[in-house]
């Protein structure tokens, strides 16, 4: 069984049919119908222990007030008989002796917490199932320990769906602004099996709950901890449904706040760092939505002059890059590597941008030490490594040429790409001034050493 509420169901049965089998003589009709009932007198055993109660060791005593009011004046026969079956020694599996009590009674207890709790709750589902509002009432308060898995078990066991829903429906109804019903809902789910109609009851109120206005306050809060957990809970339900439409507003405003300087810093930096942490959710991948984003991050770099907003859009760059190639390729190169579709747009932005935009991106993949065939390529070819007039401008940072590029061509022994980036180094050091040659003399001739390996030192003056 893969559901909680299978798998106890079958160990029940099976320890209770086995007890039965060797406690009863009779046709298998006479066994069935015991069985039945020691079933029925468990489940009812553990209702009054987990829900009346709220005790794990028990007396039959203490519990018979409650036992003969659930099972009815008419039925109490059936239920001396089955008291009689379960407790004669040696007493059912499912159960434990834990000895005396002060006044001299036998006390039991169920021998695990879990397997009262699911039986309580199939007692109460029996019982009360087909009045959501009754069995809400029973299992109050809601997130009592002793109510909780008893309410998770019955959230299981309701048919059919429909029932599930307007229980799941109360449930929200009685939640007290905190969004603590909605997680037990969700709960539900992940035990029963994801619902559609639940997973928008749950969409639903907490976008009442929250507003867009607080969900806004939460995501450009200066808190870290808190800015978590209002994306946690976003992720989590999927809500809202979709922050990137006009209807919705979410990320929009969160642009706006990101881009106006009337803001604090603080607030513009928080709602950079969750917008592009929105763009990443599972549920946030319909359409362009991450592609506009990334889009988006570039070209505010080039714009923007305040350096704690700055360095939110470089880390908001690298949290759109990441986590995009495989772990082997990771291990062996401390690179964030760029996948194809975000090298398009990352190229693009290169081959349009104005030269101080042009710059900051260069600086923003050099400090994430972003990697791609496509980029490398472009950065040997068009980065203008060479062009003595535009060196100060357009010249790829040197530590990322050294750190990734070289790396990454030394790792791979390219002969072509070797040739090609020794040429532009060669090119540096003769075209800058001496100024720019003593900042960057040790990083060039240490690509250059590297680069001999690959050519060769003979080849390597024809290079130069």
């Amino acid at each position: 069984p893969r559901k909680r509420v299978d798998l106890y169901s079958k160990q029940v049965e099976a320890i209770v049919s086995r007890f039965i089998t060797n406690r009863i003589d009779g046709s298998f009709n006479v066994r069935a119908a015991a069985q039945k009932l020691a079933t029925k007198y468990l489940e009812t055993l553990a209702f009054v222990c987990q829900l009346r109660l709220e005790e794990r060791d028990f007396t039959l005593a203490g519990c018979h007030g409650h036992m003969h009011e659930l099972w009815g004046a008419d039925q109490l026969e059936s239920l001396s008989e089955s008291e009689k079956n379960l407790f004669e020694r040696p007493i059912v599996g499912l159960l434990t002796d834990v000895g005396k009590t002060l006044g001299g009674n036998e006390a039991y207890r169920f021998s695990h917490l879990t397997l009262q709790e699911y039986l309580a709750a199939k007692c109460a589902v029996r019982l009360y199932g087909h009045d959501v509002a009754q069995l809400l009432s029973t299992l109050q308060p809601l997130h009592s320990r002793w109510k909780r898995e008893v309410l998770l078990f019955a959230g299981c066991l309701l048919q059919p769906e429909t029932v599930f829903e307007d229980f799941c429906r109360a449930v929200l109804q009685s939640d007290d602004g905190t969004g603590a019903c909605c997680e037990m809902v969700r709960d539900f789910s992940k035990e029963r099996g994801e619902s559609a109609e639940v997973a928008q009851l749950v969409r639903n109120k907490l976008q009442e709950i929250r507003g867009t206005k607080t969900l806004i306050a939460g995501l450009c809060h200066p808190s870290l901890e808190l800015r978590s957990r209002v994306l946690s809970e976003m992720d989590t339900f999927g809500m809202p449904h979709d922050p990137f439409c006009e209807t919705d507003g979410t990320v929009a405003e969160l642009k706006n706040i990101a881009k106006r300087r009337g803001y604090k810093w603080y607030e513009r930096v928080a709602a950079i760092l969750s917008m592009v942490q929105i763009a990443q959710m599972e549920h946030c991948q319909k359409g362009d939505n991450r592609t506009k984003t990334l889009r988006w991050v570039l070209g505010m770099l080039g714009r923007e002059d305040d350096e704690n907003v700055h360095y939110a859009l470089v880390k908001g760059l690298g949290t759109l890059l990441k986590g995009r190639k495989d772990g082997a390729l990771k291990l062996q190169f401390d690179f964030t590597f760029v996948s194809a579709d975000d090298e398009k747009v990352l190229l693009h932005a290169l081959g349009s941008m104005v030269s101080y935009s042009h710059l900051a991106v260069m600086e923003a993949l050099a400090d994430l030490n972003a990697y791609s065939d496509g980029l490398m390529e472009w950065a040997l070819n068009k980065s203008l490594l060479s062009d003595k007039s535009h060196l100060s401008e357009k010249n790829w940072p040197m530590r990322h040429v050294l750190g990734v590029f070289c790396t990454k061509i030394a790792s791979d022994s390219n002969y072509s790409q070797a040739v090609l980036l020794a040429t532009h180094l060669f090119a540096r050091v003769h075209a800058g001034s001496s100024k720019m040659y003593e900042i960057e003399k040790k990083d060039l001739h240490k690509g250059l050493k590297m680069m001999c390996e690959i050519i060769g030192a003979d080849r390597l003056q024809l290079v130069q």
